[in-house]
């Protein structure tokens, strides 16, 4: 059984004429381009340990919780964040939580820090720590714009 030890927090902001290109270029301003991404739910493993960049070989799996949006133009924001709940009991897991859209950057975390507080309740965790990560731009009129922010586990 594969469990994941560490994690990191990433975020992007990619331009490019396709979708897809936006994406990959807010993955690799992200730091997670050149990993096969692996797109899992909302747990942190028990005993996880934070890292400041991610160190697994180019070309590697890579299980990371995301969230992204893509636009071209518009004179709204585009967001994408995720939340972060890590238990004072290192023992026990964590959840991370992700939102999405054209919104004020302050309204996508303060709703995705209130999902990861009802999340880690549920879970019987009294006292846990938050941290939110997120991407936020107006999109470009001529490019496509992709703002991506992730949790990334292995």
């Amino acid at each position: 059984m594969y469990i994941p030890q560490y994690y990191r927090l990433v975020k992007g902001v990619g331009k490019a004429e396709t979708p897809l290109l936006a994406f990959d270029a807010a993955l690799r301003v992200a730091g997670v381009g050149d990993y096969n991404l692996v797109k899992v739910s909302s747990i942190l493993p028990a005993n996880s340990v934070e890292k400041d960049k991610v160190d697994l070989q180019v070309g590697a799996l890579l299980p990371i919780v995301y969230s992204y949006y893509t636009k071209l133009g518009g004179e709204a924001p585009i967001v994408a964040a995720v939340a972060l709940g890590i238990p004072e009991d290192r023992d026990k897991v964590g959840v991370i939580m992700e939102i999405s859209g054209e919104m004020d950057e302050h309204i996508a975390c303060d709703r995705v820090r209130r999902m990861v507080i009802e999340a880690m309740q549920v879970r019987g965790n009294k006292t846990f720590d938050i941290k939110v990560v997120s991407s936020v731009i107006v999109p470009d009129k001529t490019l496509y714009t992709c703002v991506f922010a992730g949790v990334a586990l292995w």
